[in-house]
């Protein structure tokens, strides 16, 4: 194939144009349900100044409509570039001199499968809980985008269209969103996590090298899924005698390219004009689409969609409707503000008689004299506002100072003044403005920066009754005339000692021991334990003191050994074994074995009292 490329004089505008015409090509597509009118759009990044991106006009968003522009449209970056399969190129030199070039086929020759798939789509008129068909994406598509376009309960899900087996999402288990080899390419697999904008996607730029099923985990909501991709045109040609038709129940396909008719089971199958959409408006001018049946040129029947092509059904057309003026009617102003600001007031607002007419293709409202419009429907112009009292005589509240805003030095302390009335509600500041608003702050002084370190006065009483011990007081790092700072902001060397030795005369103290305990074992060796503590008298009370205060004398033992009889064996016996017979008469052995209190066997154990080993 060839690609031929003239050499006009190229300008922006040239440019923008060639993007314009690409872009209404797509004016009578719905999106969603809607119609818009696309106009280029140009704020996009150089990389990708060769996507067609179009800006649905009198709205504020925009889409790419296709991932490249056709071959030989300027780039807006550099005029004397075209975009070749996407990129922006330099133009060859028999271009530019008049001539033309070649590109590959597969690159240029594609056509653009899409469509958008709902419950409609169904064959059986409803879907199923769990995997349903979407649409069969053959080998050899490239730019692949599967997206759920209103977000659900529902998932995507990938797998092979000659097996059962499934690339993603399959079995009732939800894979991670990541890239996935499949099919000789990589899908992209995104899924929003909740409550985070986005939707659901499978992407893959391709090409495929087999026939893939694309289906709905179906649990809940209404879905809507878009789908697009690419094929080549020769791909369609050389595949189009092989191609069965599409099973009922995968909504839009459009992957199969038939010449003129379709051929099942020796039947011919056309689209044939049925009628017209309801009108989307009832007045002043609406839009009706074509509505095409799949038909058979046997009887004339209607049949399944699924009979014909897809890519042969007629573009759907439009065409006005209902041109006659809608009736006149009553359109309030916004109410305007309250006549008072407390108690009984009036609000009042405009009445405008309307009619909305069509204008030369455009719904426009037009002024009508207010005896037009019927009378019984005539709004109210007029409302009660503010019912509520008006507040109470109040004055100014003002609250407690803050702190300084500064730890040394000067600097502002604030407080809350409110306006409030004779029962301490709050009410706006205006009731209160006979009289002038206390100052909300005041200038403070939060002592020298200079730091140093402070002490208090007394000592803390002897840490022990007796014997040598400790006495502390509290030294902290601050500032004159301010609070208490961190230790490390005051010289270390000049601080002052926090602790000294104190010395309450000799201790009269003595080791004090508990009962023992009962021993850890009823037989063999065991160990018993008791408590052990050094106290003394002060004055005519018995304390105790710390260990060291006794150490003149050794501390007591704690723990002592005991129990000197040695613990009689015992018989122990295992579970009964199998029995030796699976019916009638059989018998059943298990093991006897004396062992003594630590599990060594032993002779000691009186044979009278042997269990049995044996059993019928």
């Amino acid at each position: 194939m060839q690609v031929c490329f003239q050499a006009p004089v190229v300008t922006r505008q040239r440019a923008i144009d060639a993007r314009a015409a690409q872009c209404r090509k797509f004016d009578n597509n719905s999106f969603n349900g809607y119609f818009f009118t696309w106009v280029p759009y140009l704020k996009v990044k150089d990389r990708d100044e060769c996507e067609l991106n179009c800006l649905a006009k009198g709205h504020k968003f925009f889409l790419r409509l296709s991932p490249k522009v056709e071959d030989g449209t300027s780039c807006l970056s550099d005029l004397e570039k075209v975009c070749i399969d996407g990129k922006c190129k330099d133009l060859p030199s028999e271009c530019k001199e008049g001539g033309c070039f070649s590109t590959k086929p597969s690159e240029a020759r594609k056509e653009r499968r899409s469509g958008i798939f709902t419950s409609g789509d169904v064959s059986r008129g409803q879907l199923i809980l769990g995997y349903n068909p979407v649409i069969t994406i053959p080998a050899g598509a490239t730019n692949v985008n599967i997206t759920e376009i209103r977000r659900s309960k529902n998932y995507l899900a990938l797998k092979s269209h000659d097996s059962n087996k499934y690339y993603i999402n399959g079995n009732w288990v939800i894979d991670l969103p990541k890239g996935y080899d499949v099919a000789g390419t990589t899908f992209y697999y995104t899924r929003p996590r909740r409550n985070k904008a986005g939707h659901e996607a499978f992407i893959a730029t391709g090409p495929t090298d087999e026939d893939l099923d694309v289906m709905l985990l179906y649990q809940d909501d209404e879905p809507r899924i878009m789908y697009s991709y690419f094929l080549p045109k020769d791909y369609l040609n050389k595949n189009q005698a092989q191609q069965p038709a599409e099973p009922a129940g995968f909504g839009q396909r459009g992957v199969q390219v038939q010449p003129t008719q379709s051929v099942t089971n020796g039947n011919l199958y056309v689209w044939k004009l049925t009628g017209f959409t309801q009108c989307t408006h009832s007045c002043a001018g609406g839009l009706q689409e074509t509505v095409y049946q799949c038909s058979s040129l046997t009887d004339n029947s209607a049949v399944e969609q699924s009979a014909c092509q897809w890519n042969q059904k007629p573009q759907q057309r439009q065409r006005i409707c209902n041109l006659q003026p809608c009736p006149p009617r009553w359109e309030p102003s916004q109410w305007g503000l309250c006549s008072k600001t407390c108690g009984p007031g009036l609000q009042i607002r405009s009445l405008l008689c309307k009619q909305l007419v069509d204008s030369n293709g455009a719904r426009k409202d037009q002024m009508l004299p207010i005896s037009y419009c019927p009378q019984w429907q005539r709004p109210n112009p007029s409302q009660k506002c503010n019912l509520r009292p008006c507040p109470l005589p109040a004055n100014w509240t003002v609250g407690e100072w803050s702190k300084c805003s500064v730890t040394c030095e000067r600097g502002l302390k604030q407080r809350i003044v409110t306006c409030t009335d004779i029962k301490n509600t709050s009410v706006n500041e205006s009731f209160c403005g006979h009289r002038s608003k206390p100052a909300i702050t005041k200038s403070c002084f939060a002592g020298s920066c200079k730091t140093e370190w402070f002490t208090s006065h007394k000592w803390s009483q002897c840490s022990v009754p007796c014997g040598r011990g400790e006495k502390s007081r509290l030294v902290f790092c601050g500032r004159k005339g301010g609070d208490a700072l961190l230790s490390g902001q005051c010289p270390q060397a000049q601080k002052p000692s926090s602790s000294r030795a104190c010395n309450n005369g000799k201790c009269q103290a003595t080791w004090v021991t508990s009962e023992w305990s009962k021993c850890s074992v009823e037989c063999g060796t065991g160990t018993q334990s008791r408590v052990v503590f050094c106290a003394g008298m002060v004055g005519d009370m018995h304390r105790q003191f710390p260990d060291h205060a006794c150490l003149l004398n050794p501390k007591p033992a704690t723990l002592q050994s005991c129990g000197n009889d040695s613990c009689a064996p015992e018989w122990y016996t295992s579970k009964w074994g199998k029995c030796s017979r699976s019916c009638g008469g059989g018998n059943q052995v298990r093991d006897v074995m004396c062992l003594d209190h630590k599990g060594q066997t032993s002779k000691e154990c009186q044979s009278r009292h042997k269990p049995y080993h044996y059993q019928r």
